[in-house]
């Protein structure tokens, strides 16, 4: 039998989403997954996309079973979150798929201040523990979760979790030190797996940035998820500590092109020697510059067909 490959998928239903979804698959076929994105708009309740995406990567049919062992939220903006509010919304007895580990860690000001589809989010959570009859014990699903493996304590302690082989290792969480955007209340984390290391900055800005360069033990890694889809993210010293050879970029082409009024061409420069570049290469993989989307985000075999040119191998060399 031929050696599985680890796969990372960066997905995007199309080219101008404004999003971040990625999925893990160790060599047995377990599943991570960061955030999830959303399809199109979060104010749109048609059905999810993701099932289909992760039937495909699974291997699965259109209505085949599959597992996410984990699924890591980094911060409390439904551009990220949304995909599984809406997953779980729409959760019944016959939806054929299990969510085994959720992970966030959102400040109260997130629920307090009704971010945009936190209240999806919440009722989501609600439905998806009511229908596999998990006993919350008078409280949400969502406060049952949140903060409850991954929050400060536990990371300065050296919260790590280990699936299939990929070691998940926690950096930092939210400081509101930092201030109120969520943003700043990214979840950073790395993921070690085939000898390689990648790093989430979520939507990381500058104060958080600031913060995460602080931490002892380095931030080297050999590939980097770019923060707040490539513009007004962290500054250009976190990057230069992370050193990073490979560069996701889950940026949107109204984004990717537009150096008027985002700042996607000065980070792009800071990790290109100082010059722009606009082209995605095997060290700048670009979201928006996919060669195929799904043309039905919610067919499994329209994903099939797509989802190569959304992977990337690991070990992986540019």
């Amino acid at each position: 039998m031929a050696e599985r490959k680890v796969e990372l998928y960066m997905l995007a239903p199309d080219n101008e989403v404004l999003m971040q979804s990625f999925v893990l698959k160790t060599g047995n076929g377990r599943l991570i997954v960061v955030d999830g994105g959303m399809a199109r708009t979060a104010e749109n309740q048609d059905r999810a996309y993701l099932p289909s995406a992760l039937r495909a990567i699974a291997g699965v049919g259109e209505n085949g079973y599959f597992e996410v062992d984990a699924w890591i939220l980094t911060h409390a903006h439904g551009d990220h979150f949304f995909e599984l509010a809406k997953m779980l919304l729409q959760y019944t007895e016959k939806s054929n798929y299990k969510v085994n580990n959720i992970y966030f860690d959102f400040p109260d000001v997130a629920k307090t201040y009704r971010i945009e589809g936190i209240g999806a989010l919440i009722s989501g959570l609600d439905n998806y523990a009511k229908v596999n009859g998990i006993d919350l014990f008078g409280e949400s699903y969502y406060d049952l979760l949140n903060g409850a493996v991954v929050n400060q304590a536990s990371i300065e302690n050296g919260l790590e979790l280990t699936i299939d082989g990929a070691r998940i290792e926690f950096l930092q969480t939210y400081d509101l030190s930092d201030g109120t955007n969520a943003n700043e209340h990214s979840l950073v984390f790395r993921v070690y797996a085939e000898g390689q290391s990648l790093i989430f900055l979520g939507d990381l800005g500058l104060n958080g940035g600031r913060r995460l360069l602080k931490r002892e033990g380095g931030l080297k890694s050999d590939m980097c998820q770019m923060a707040h889809h490539g513009q007004d993210g962290v500054e250009r010293d976190v990057y230069d500590a992370i050193d990073a050879d490979v560069r996701f970029w889950a940026t949107p082409i109204w984004v990717w092109s537009n150096v008027r009024d985002y700042q996607i061409g000065e980070v792009r420069s800071w990790v290109n020697g100082g010059a722009d570049f606009t082209k995605a290469s095997p060290c700048d993989i670009v979201a928006c510059l996919y060669p195929h989307y799904p043309t039905d985000y919610t067919s499994v075999k329209e994903w099939k067909r797509v989802k190569d040119c959304m992977k990337i191998t690991l070990p992986y060399t540019p």
